[in-house]
């Protein structure tokens, strides 16, 4: 999302691993 238009679409995606986490921004997968 761009911060100046949350309606819009998103301006990136990415294929993780494995599920995402709650608390994620705190955690590391390794060999990603």
């Amino acid at each position: 999302m761009a911060a100046q238009d949350f309606t819009g679409e998103p301006v990136a995606r990415i294929h993780l691993p494995g599920r995402v986490p709650l608390g994620f921004h705190g955690s590391w997968i390794p060999d990603a």
